[in-house]
């Protein structure tokens, strides 16, 4: 039994109250010395029942005093005497008991209570590991469906794998573009370029009836395996690459022009 466990367990309130076994005394005893957060809750049941039956517990009665220290001092003989003042014996008896059964009633109370927030602790804690748990699988999801609809793109027969090559035989920069013709779906990967100049961005054309049209801008990725969905394109010829402003342009400009490639 860990700690969690006998926390939980409603075993500490027993100790308390002093309703254990022998046996289930010198477990808490074991457990308290072997884990700190056992004694901190036996200590805090406590302090909470002497708070709580100070604050709870009922005034008793002057009349209701007399009788009982009459009875713990024997003088149960001079109440009888004095009964026609005091009234009938089993009358403090009965006052004392329903004091003492008020007070264990609160105690119960308050041992209730006490686990009612702890559970409600507990509860609140595997709520955040669901949710936790929900989200990642939620994350692992999205990659899924990623994943698939990358799988059935490549593996369409109307995708067409197109490579770019670098316009400079000096530099060994290089992409892969994955084209559907049916679908218009554009993907870019294996990207191999160093990274633009500050407040630049890459931006990929298709070339469609001789003239440049904006396929999107993208950034060089850490992971070069990975395909950036770019914008549909439909009857390109070519695609290339050129380095634009950030966020891209309207038009290439072809001093920047470094990767070219053929459908």
């Amino acid at each position: 039994m860990n700690s969690r466990e006998i926390i939980s367990s409603g075993l500490l309130e027993s100790y308390v109250l002093g309703n254990c076994t022998a046996e289930e005394n010198l477990l808490v005893r074991e457990l308290s010395s072997k884990y700190p957060e056992v004694l901190t809750e036996i200590e805090a049941i406590e302090n909470a029942l002497i708070q709580y039956s100070s604050a709870k517990a009922p005034t008793v009665p002057d009349a209701v005093k007399s009788r009982l220290m009459l009875k713990l001092n024997g003088g149960e003989e001079a109440s009888v005497r004095n009964k026609s003042q005091s009234g009938p014996k089993w009358y403090g008896y009965a006052a004392a008991a329903a004091v003492v059964l008020l007070i264990v009633s609160s105690v119960v109370n308050v041992l209730l209570y006490s686990k009612v927030l702890r559970l409600s602790s507990d509860l609140a804690v595997i709520q955040q590991e669901k949710n936790y748990y929900v989200d990642q699988l939620n994350v692992q999801n999205v990659s899924l469906n990623a994943r698939n609809a990358e799988v059935a793109l490549l593996s369409n027969p109307s995708t067409k794998q197109i490579f770019l090559k670098s316009t400079d035989t000096t530099v060994n920069s290089k992409a892969t573009i994955y084209w559907n013709t049916g679908t218009r779906e554009t993907y870019l990967s294996l990207v191999q370029l160093p990274a633009p100049p500050q407040g630049k961005q890459y931006q990929l054309w298709a070339i469609v009836d001789g003239k440049p049209v904006d396929a999107g801008v993208f950034d060089v990725a850490a992971n070069d395996t990975v395909l950036q969905k770019m914008k549909e394109i439909s009857n390109a010829q070519a695609f290339a690459v050129t380095v634009e402003v950030a966020g891209g342009s309207p038009a290439p400009t072809l001093s920047t022009l470094c990767l070219m490639g053929n459908v």
